[in-house]
């Protein structure tokens, strides 16, 4: 167990493999940061807890890594992830045994093949309980995500596979923004939120994904003074 009193828990500028098991961090500013990691390096963060203003925050070159089965309850941001270099950035963030925040719980930055899988106790406060931005080629699926002015974002973010979320108690539960092409959402439940679903915003009517061709996809009822499924883009 570390107290870090508002310090970062642990550091890491570079590893081959990283094997990250069993700690409970308390009370920093950041659990575990990393500012760099070796092009086809290896981490597995497993069974830890984060408690305090951020949990796992890093820079990510093109490699692998499984955060899994943690206890997560920061501030501001639980998992923040910014995707460097060409290649795949093989991030999963799965089967998370409890993730809460009056933040952000996961967000991802130009990252490509990340994955945000089984995270069955997501609650938020926050702006956004889990974005996605830039990168391309990401899959979020099998979330119970609770809050959040918007329950998950996705924006300029290309090839993406949303499917099977459980998204509830937000202001918004899918917001769809900018250049989000060949992106497939299918199969989620988005009821008990404001609005269900908003492609664009009043400010930006930008937001493609393409064509949907596959069904499942569960709504509340719109009535014509309350639409619960709201399209300002410029394409479906």
């Amino acid at each position: 167990t570390l107290q870090v009193n508002n310090r970062v828990g642990v550091e890491m500028a570079s590893y081959d493999q990283l094997n990250f098991f069993d700690n409970e961090i308390n009370g920093g500013r950041t659990g575990y940061q990393q500012y760099f990691s070796e092009p086809g390096g290896y981490a597995e963060f497993l069974r830890n807890t984060f408690r305090g203003r951020n949990g796992i925050v890093g820079l990510v070159a093109p490699s692998r890594a499984d955060i899994r089965e943690n206890v997560f309850d920061n501030e501001k941001l639980n998992v923040g992830l910014i995707g460097l270099g060409n290649g795949s950035h093989f991030w999963a963030v799965q089967h998370n045994t409890s993730m809460s925040s009056s933040g952000q719980n996961v967000a991802l930055y130009n990252m490509d093949d990340a994955r945000i899988f089984r995270n069955l106790t997501m609650t938020s406060s926050g702006a956004q309980n889990v974005v996605v931005e830039g990168g391309s080629n990401n899959n979020v699926g099998y979330n119970n995500m609770t809050g959040g002015q918007e329950g998950l974002r996705i924006d300029n973010t290309a090839g993406n596979r949303i499917y099977c979320n459980d998204i509830s108690g937000a202001a918004i539960g899918l917001q769809v923004l900018n250049n989000s092409r060949n992106s497939d959402i299918l199969g989620n439940l988005l009821g008990g939120n404001t609005v269900n679903l908003r492609y664009g915003t009043p400010d930006n009517p930008m937001a493609f994904s393409d064509d949907q061709y596959q069904a499942g996809n569960f709504f509340d009822l719109s009535s014509t003074g309350s639409p619960v499924a709201i399209h300002l883009g410029t394409a479906a």
